[in-house]
């Protein structure tokens, strides 16, 4: 039988979700053990998608097979797996579900301060010199929306068949007396890095450290002449998996009270 497995993670303590040779200190291993013990075999948990050391997710979608359903083991398994785990669901989907390549669409939001707050370091990253973000962002926020080609803010673009990507919204939400920032994208796939890279660029335009014109260069050629890097991985959090089959509803609770008091930059 095929499952789909529906859960949350804080990032901060991991290294990434992917299973890696040379840590066992992922979300999937984590998981991967305890439910194997739970089912009493070797399970396997194939996820929607990756996400890099220190990042977050407050939806989360995964599948697996086993032999049947255990008795509560919703409740068991969350007494089983790390502390920064939580699982919400375990459902019996049809056998040709697949949670990566079956998601039409996917929502992150990169959490950015520029006034020093210790109460948020783990989910929100900090940038004290930064400003004129929403200006900044108007500049660039219509060229990455109408773009489609990423290959200039992947880490690794050989690795993938295509580095397409549709952009469906994004937006920005700023609270400038506190210096608190959120910026919102929903694709129908991103690239291995692509958004952490999209950010550093940002970010560094916001610090007067790089160009919109050099910025824009790059989404028009597909092409990044420079080392590529990344923005801090703290402040990112996947929050909604869409699927065209399946009505998955997001239980967004610490991105929901760090957008409290953030207004949307028209």
């Amino acid at each position: 039988m095929k499952f789909l497995l529906h859960l949350a993670y804080n990032g901060t303590r991991f290294s990434g979700w992917q299973r890696q040779v040379n840590t066992n200190n992922t979300i999937q291993e984590n998981i991967e053990t305890q439910l194997s013990k739970l089912c009493k075999g070797d399970i396997r948990i194939h996820g929607c998608g990756r996400t890099d050391k220190g990042v977050h997710s407050e939806q989360y979608i995964a599948h697996f097979s086993a032999h049947s359903k255990q008795d509560n083991w919703v409740y068991k398994l969350n007494k089983m797996v790390s502390q920064d785990i939580k699982i919400h669901s375990i459902v019996a989907v049809d056998e040709k579900f697949n949670a990566r390549f079956d998601a039409t669409s996917r929502v992150y939001r990169y959490f950015f301060h520029t006034s020093k707050n210790p109460f948020i370091n783990e989910i929100s990253a900090y940038y004290p010199k930064i400003k004129n973000v929403a200006n900044h962002f108007n500049a660039i926020k219509s060229d990455i929306a109408n773009n489609t080609e990423f290959a200039g803010f992947c880490k690794s673009p050989q690795s993938h068949d295509s580095t397409r990507c549709t952009i469906h919204a994004i937006s920005l939400y700023q609270n400038e007396n506190t210096g608190r920032y959120c910026f919102e994208i929903a694709a129908n796939r991103f690239l291995r890095g692509m958004i952490r890279i999209l950010m550093f660029y940002f970010l560094e335009i916001c610090g007067d450290n790089f160009t919109v014109e050099k910025f824009i260069e790059i989404l028009k050629t597909g092409e990044n002449p420079l080392e590529v890097q990344s923005a801090y991985p703290q402040g990112l959090f996947l929050t909604q998996v869409k699927y065209n089959s399946l009505k998955i509803a997001p239980i967004q609770k610490v991105s929901s009270v760090l957008l409290d008091g953030l207004s949307q930059v028209s």
